[in-house]
């Protein structure tokens, strides 16, 4: 697993190296490591979205906590769009 974080990242700074308009100091693969295990734990952690569904859907049941579930996601999909076409 070590062996294959090394080679892609010498590859991905090979590719850096080769864009005259871009020459990053390529973080050894330790570091990649420990970034990608940070951004996982983040990502899994429940957010306030995540925490309030659950809150709703405790307090006041099952519909309304899907009810602001879906409102959530939409809300999600809407900004996604509009940062698609570039308003967002």
């Amino acid at each position: 697993m070590l062996h294959r974080a090394v080679k892609l990242n010498q590859n991905l700074c090979q590719l850096l190296n080769l864009m005259s308009f871009y020459r990053p100091d390529c973080m050894e693969a330790e570091l990649w490591m420990a970034f990608l295990g940070v951004a996982v734990l983040l990502t899994l952690s429940p957010g306030p979205d995540n925490l309030m569904v659950l809150t709703i859907g405790a307090t006041q049941g099952r519909k309304a906590g899907l009810a602001f579930a879906m409102g959530c996601a939409l809300g999600c999909l809407w900004h996604t769009l509009l940062a698609a076409i570039g308003l967002g």
